[in-house]
């Protein structure tokens, strides 16, 4: 917020107010006339279309907020070119505007506290890399089929249901769930596998089948 700085609205038709002489906001508010003619930008003020008033911007970031434009807003638009004359000249807005082009300063040339902890992030996000997220999601799959193996043993006897599929690559995966009877006579279903296979007969089914079962260390006797 600080290195963007505000966005000043001059695409939209401002409101007028309901004075005997209506009155509005302009794009011209946002310049300061010089004596010599010259107009300069007033970056720090900001019109809030929500609002319909203006405020300081850094004022309001920095500052105390001695008046209306650097607190609530300001909209008493007979009176906006004396209010704002009399706010840039001030010493808190001085000060504010010091802040803020120092601190804005500082962020480009990553002088602030906040570089060493985008330096950190960076290091995170890297470390958080694709690779490793595979891998942390590999070892919890692990650690997922072993408890389910340790239930399973205390289960003894297991079913088996197996279902083949095309993927989008083309490849048949064969997918296996075991089922037990938990300890409260409920039945659990676990699924334990998603193998690529190279064909679909029974025997090459049930050769995947026996390969994968006695990775797990599941007996497949206890099958049922």
């Amino acid at each position: 917020l600080v290195k963007r700085g505000p966005k000043q609205i001059t695409d939209i038709e401002f409101p007028q107010n309901n004075d005997k002489v209506p009155r509005r906001f302009t794009k011209k508010n946002y310049y300061i006339q010089l004596k010599n003619g010259d107009k300069v930008l007033r970056s720090w003020l900001v019109y809030s279309q929500y609002s319909d008033k203006v405020f300081c911007f850094c004022c309001v970031l920095f500052g105390k907020h001695e008046n209306s434009i650097s607190k609530d807003g300001f909209n008493t638009w007979e009176c906006l070119s004396s209010a704002l004359k009399d706010h840039e000249h001030s010493l808190t807005h001085e000060r504010n505007m010091e802040l803020w082009w120092e601190l804005k300063a500082r962020i480009s040339g990553n002088k602030t506290i906040d570089s060493v902890n985008m330096e950190l992030l960076a290091i995170e996000k890297n470390y958080w890399s694709k690779g490793i997220q595979n891998e942390l999601i590999s070892e919890m799959g692990r650690h997922i089929i072993q408890a389910i193996v340790e239930k399973l043993h205390r289960a003894k006897y297991f079913g088996v249901i197996m279902d083949s599929t095309s993927a989008t690559s083309h490849t048949e995966q064969l997918s296996i769930t075991l089922h037990i009877v938990n300890s409260g006579a409920s039945i659990g279903e676990h699924f334990v596998g998603f193998l690529a296979i190279e064909a679909t007969t029974s025997e090459a089914l049930c050769n995947t089948l026996f390969g994968h079962l006695e990775n797990l260390k599941i007996d497949i006797n206890d099958c049922r």
